[in-house]
């Protein structure tokens, strides 16, 4: 049967360049459960200890749309993958962890999204049998929980907002500098609709 699975991530990292932005318009929402959780990179990374600061700026997040397709694939087969041709058309691209604002100059930490197959030190070589194994088998690389064994402490309370729909409400956020999450609701009961802009930069072609 068809999962849903709630998990923490930054929007698109797969993309050459990822949105720096999205707005949610909410239509309608369950009246038990489909929240959103929204949690601030910048925060999380400032508490973090300078030795785990240090170390995670040497790194960057292996991302490949091939590998997220894969992944959600395995627990909903009816989910499809990417072709041969549509994979060498969308090659996996290079993140870092933390990246600083471009605005700002505000280091978030950064990096992981569904497609994040691996995290590997800044420029290192990533093997094509690795990259076969990611993106055809959907197999995360036990690097990954740098990143995800992190998440206990990135999204605790004081770092963490959690928003309760209604009709009518619109929510804007960074994505250079937040990690967000879906909460769960019955989906044969309820419905929830929401309408998504997403925001690109001008180097973007916005």
């Amino acid at each position: 049967p068809e999962t849903r699975r709630p998990v923490w991530h930054t929007d698109s990292l797969f993309r050459e360049n990822p949105p720096i932005g999205s707005v949610f318009h909410c239509k309608q929402a369950p009246s038990i459960g489909a929240e959103t959780l929204f949690a601030d990179m910048r925060a999380a990374y400032t508490d973090l200890d300078d030795q785990t600061k240090s170390d995670l700026r040497g790194l960057e997040a292996v991302c490949s749309l091939a590998h997220h397709d894969k992944k959600i694939n395995s627990y909903s087969p009816d989910y499809p993958i990417l072709s041969p041709e549509q994979r060498a058309l969308n090659p996996a691209r290079r993140v870092p962890v933390v990246l600083p604002h471009p605005d700002t100059g505000v280091p978030a930490l950064y990096g992981l999204n569904s497609s994040t197959c691996a995290v590997v030190p800044i420029g290192a070589d990533v093997s094509d049998e690795d990259m076969d194994r990611y993106d055809l088998e959907g197999v995360e690389d036990e690097s990954v929980q740098i990143l995800r064994g992190l998440l206990p402490t990135v999204t605790g309370p004081e770092y963490t907002v959690k928003w309760s729909w209604q009709p009518g409400d619109i929510v804007v956020w960074d994505n250079r500098c937040t990690m967000h999450s879906g909460t769960g609701f019955d989906f044969t009961q309820y419905t929830r609709e929401m309408w998504r802009l997403t925001l690109l930069s001008a180097a973007a072609g916005a």
